[in-house]
C-alpha cells in the first residue's frame, strides 16, 4: 500500500502541474495508461481531471466507466453513462461507521444501543471534488480504508472547512491504526465544533489505543462534559482507568455504561473482569452467568464460573463449569487441581485422586496439591498411595505438619504402628518448635 500511495502521491503532484497547464491529454493518456496497469484508483483521479476539463470527450468518459467498473461500482458507472448527472450525496447513501468502542473483542450487540454519527450534508462544487467525495464514500462503505483516506485527504486540499471530510478522514486513519494522524483531523475537526462530544471519545480511543492513557482519559472526561449520557464514554473511560489500575473507579464508570447499554457482551466482559480480578465473586458471578446464556461455548466463562463457584464454596456448580471447560480445553493442569478440589469437598475421592493425579505430573512442585492427594488417598484407605504424596510434600517441605499427620494415618492403617508414631511424634515437636519461636509465647 506505501508504494502505491507514494506512487498516486507523485502522479498527482505531476497532475496538478499539468493542470494548471490545462493539459487534457495529459491527464486522459495517463489514466488510460493506469488502466491498463490495473492501478484503478490513480486512473480514476486523472481521467477525472480530463472530463472536467472536456467534459464532452466519449473516449474519456468510457475508460473512466471502465475503471469505475473495474472496482465494482456500479453507482459511479451508471454516472458516466449518464455523463455529467450529479452523485447523489444525500446522508441515506452516506456510509455507516461503527462508533468508536475502545475494544479488541469483536463489536456485537444491538446497534440501536450504539450512537448514530450524525453527517452534515456536504457542500462541495466542483465535479472533481464530488468524486472525490463519492468515492472516499464508496470505499469507507466497504471497509476499504486506505483507499477512503486518501480520497478524503485530496477532497480537504480544496475544501479544508468541510468538517465531515475531516471527520471521515480521521475515522478513516483511525480503523488502518495511523493513530496519530487521525488524531491530528480529529483535532481540526474540535476547533471547529469544539461543542461536539462523540470527536473527543474518538480521539481518546486512538490514545488508548496508543497507550497513552492519561491523554485518553482526559478527552473521555470532556466527552461526558459535553454529553453526559454518551454511553460509550462512559465505557471508555472505565476501559482506560482499567489500565491505569485505578479500579475501583473504572468500576463505577463501566456500571454507568451498564445501565444504558445493559446487553452489551463487550461492555459486561469487562466489568465481569474487573469484578473478578478485584475478588467481587458475587457480582463477577451474576455477570459471568448472563454472558454463559449468550456464549456456553466459552473457556474463559467457564473457567471463570467454576473458580469462581470453588472460592465461594458452591462445588457442585464448580464441577459443572470445570468439566464444561475441560472438555473445550482438555489437559489443562489448573482446572484439574480445581476440580479435584471441588470432588474432594463433594467426598467424591476416587475422582478427586484422578484429577490431582493428572495435575500432579505438571504441579510436582506443589506441595498443597500433594497434600490433597495424599488425604483423599487415605479417605479410600488406599494407604500405600496416602504415603508416597505425602513423603511428596515432605520432601518439598520438612516442616509441613500436616504431611507427617497423613503419614501417621496411613502407617497406621497399614498397621506399621511404630512408623505411625514416629510420623506422630514428628508432627507434633514441629508444631511445639513453632509455638515456642512465635513472639506471643515469649
Amino acid at each position: 500500500m506505501r508504494k502505491t500511495l507514494t506512487l498516486f502521491l507523485l502522479l498527482w503532484g505531476s497532475a496538478v502541474s499539468f493542470a494548471q497547464q490545462n493539459d487534457f491529454n495529459y491527464y486522459k493518456s495517463l489514466g488510460m495508461v493506469q488502466y491498463y496497469e490495473k492501478n484503478f484508483l490513480q486512473a480514476i483521479f486523472n481521467l477525472q481531471k480530463a472530463t472536467t476539463l472536456k467534459s464532452s470527450d466519449k473516449e474519456a468518459a468510457s475508460y473512466l466507466k471502465m475503471c469505475y467498473d473495474s472496482i465494482g461500482s456500479k453507482e459511479l458507472s451508471a454516472k458516466m453513462r449518464m455523463k455529467m448527472e450529479k452523485f447523489n450525496t444525500s446522508n441515506e447513501n452516506r456510509p455507516l461507521i461503527r462508533p468508536a468502542m475502545a475494544t479488541d473483542e469483536p463489536q456485537t450487540g444491538n446497534s440501536n444501543q450504539r450512537r448514530s454519527i450524525q453527517r452534515p450534508k456536504i457542500s462541495a462544487s466542483s465535479e472533481l471534488a464530488t468524486d472525490l467525495r463519492q468515492l472516499g464514500d464508496y470505499f469507507l462503505d466497504r471497509e476499504s480504508y486506505d483507499s477512503a483516506a486518501i480520497c478524503y485527504e485530496h477532497y480537504a486540499k480544496s475544501y479544508p472547512n468541510d468538517t465531515s471530510v475531516i471527520f471521515y478522514l480521521a475515522t478513516s486513519q483511525y480503523f488502518i491504526k495511523q493513530y496519530d494522524k487521525a488524531i491530528s483531523n480529529y483535532e481540526i475537526a474540535i476547533r471547529k465544533e469544539p461543542k461536539r462530544a462523540d470527536l473527543y471519545n474518538w480521539v481518546g480511543v486512538c490514545e488508548l489505543l496508543s497507550g497513552n492513557y492519561l491523554s485518553a482519559r482526559d478527552n473521555f472526561k470532556q466527552c461526558i462534559r459535553l454529553d453526559n449520557d454518551y454511553s460509550l464514554a462512559y465505557f471508555n473511560l472505565g476501559k482506560t482507568q482499567y489500565e491505569l489500575e485505578d479500579y475501583g473507579v473504572a468500576a463505577k464508570n463501566l456500571e454507568k455504561a451498564l445501565d444504558m447499554m445493559p446487553s452489551d457482551p463487550d461492555l459486561m466482559k469487562m466489568l465481569a473482569d474487573i469484578y473478578y480480578n478485584t475478588g467481587r465473586w458475587t457480582k463477577s458471578k451474576v455477570i459471568y452467568e448472563s454472558l454463559f446464556q449468550l456464549s456456553k461455548k466459552s473457556e474463559r466463562i467457564n473457567y471463570r464460573l467454576g473458580d469462581i463457584y470453588l472460592r465461594l464454596g458452591q462445588w457442585e456448580k464448580s464441577v459443572t463449569y470445570l468439566n464444561n471447560f475441560l472438555e473445550l480445553s482438555p489437559n489443562n493442569i489448573e482446572a484439574e487441581k480445581k476440580i479435584g478440589i471441588a470432588y474432594y469437598n463433594l467426598d467424591k475421592f476416587t475422582f478427586a485422586i484422578d484429577n490431582f493425579e493428572k495435575a500432579a505430573k505438571t504441579l510436582w512442585d506443589d506441595k498443597e496439591l500433594m497434600l490433597f492427594t495424599a488425604i483423599a488417598a487415605n479417605k479410600l484407605g488406599d494407604y500405600q498411595k496416602a504415603i508416597d504424596y505425602a513423603n511428596r510434600a515432605v520432601n518439598l517441605d520438612k516442616n509441613f505438619t500436616r504431611s507427617y499427620y497423613q503419614l501417621a494415618i496411613a502407617y497406621k492403617g497399614l498397621k506399621q504402628n511404630k512408623l505411625a508414631k514416629e510420623n506422630l511424634a514428628k508432627a507434633k515437636d514441629i508444631e511445639m518448635n513453632a509455638v515456642s519461636l512465635s513472639p506471643d509465647s515469649r
